[in-house]
């Protein structure tokens, strides 16, 4: 690799900052196309509990998945609000409630979650920014275990 493709220590790595309730987390930006408004949602009769339906941000069609039961989010059922559109797995959207914004954080920032820890494997790191820690979710891990959350169709009626 050439060091002009090397991200330095100290370079800093631009994150999303989102959060479901009172949890927090930042997702790499380079893993996603954006982070966007979530302004309609068409439900849709699934096996998958965490599958919430599908949306068209920016005209594109996407698969709209709520984190919280995989990530061990106990927080009160509040609305989404903000869609995290993930680069490169498809037609996929992560549902959250609040977007914090995006922020700049070097590498020698992130500490190392413990390998007990609920959330391993879907998030490894976390650093705090302010009085906030957050934790980085490893998105392959977190949407490998969205998709497997299966269970019995339930029939829809209208």
């Amino acid at each position: 690799m050439k060091a002009s493709q090397r991200i330095e220590q100290d370079e800093p790595v631009s994150y999303a900052a989102l959060a479901i309730g009172e949890c927090h987390y930042a997702i790499r930006a380079m893993e996603l196309d954006a982070v966007v408004p979530l302004l309609a949602l068409a439900r849709v009769p699934s096996s998958n509990d965490v599958f919430l339906g599908i949306g068209a941000p920016r005209g594109r069609l996407v698969a709209i998945f709520d984190p919280r039961g995989v990530l061990g989010c106990a927080t009160p059922d509040r609305s989404s609000r903000w869609l995290a559109l993930v680069r490169g797995h498809g037609a996929v959207a992560l549902a959250f409630t609040d977007l914090d914004g995006f922020l700049a954080v070097n590498a020698g920032e992130l500490r190392r979650s413990a390998n007990d820890d609920a959330l391993a494997p879907h998030s490894l790191q976390y650093f705090t920014h302010g009085p906030v820690s957050r934790r980085v979710l490893s998105l392959p891990s977190l949407l490998a275990a969205l998709r497997a959350q299966r269970t019995p169709l339930r029939s829809v009626r209208p």
